[in-house]
């Protein structure tokens, strides 16, 4: 799992994981080997490092738990594929994304649209990335953000309503 500092992060968006976690729901169930997974639901190497990332991705998210070479389908994970109603998903998908600590810290430090300065600097300075690796990975954090963003968005300003 790609890491940043004092943070850990995913590769992949919640959208692209929920894709993938409904075809291994529609193919194996909610629970299967990661073998199972990854060759027959995924089409994909069970041994390659791109399924590794796609797994602890979809782990930091919530949408799966893996042990004993097996991967479950969490009841957040349930909840998204088998909502009732768009707000249902869209719901779980806030949960989901609130996981993620170095998101939910940038958007509360800059806001949905964080300029790369800004964003290598929350990594220099709040992440503890070593300067000479920011430039490496800060394009891939801000990949991901840019396609979360909506649902801190949205999440957040539920939370400061509430309060």
């Amino acid at each position: 799992m790609p890491r940043a500092g004092r943070y850990n992060f995913p590769k992949h968006d919640i959208d692209w994981c929920i894709e993938r976690v409904r075809k291994i729901a529609e193919v194996c169930g909610d629970v299967t080997t990661r073998e199972t997974a990854a060759k027959e639901a995924l089409g994909m190497s069970p041994t390659g490092g791109e399924t590794q990332h796609l797994f602890a991705s979809m782990e930091m998210y919530g949408l799966i738990e893996t042990g004993g070479g097996q991967i479950r389908l969490t009841d957040l994970a349930k909840r998204i594929i088998y909502a009732i109603t768009p707000e249902e998903a869209e719901e779980a998908k806030r949960e989901a994304v609130r996981r993620i600590n170095m998101f939910v810290d940038i958007y509360q430090t800059y806001g949905e649209a964080p300029t790369d300065v800004q964003l290598r600097a929350f990594l220099r300075d709040r992440a503890g990335v070593e300067p000479e690796k920011i430039a490496k990975i800060a394009p891939r954090i801000s990949k991901v953000y840019k396609r979360v963003v909506g649902y801190l968005k949205t999440c957040l300003l539920y939370t400061s309503d509430a309060a």
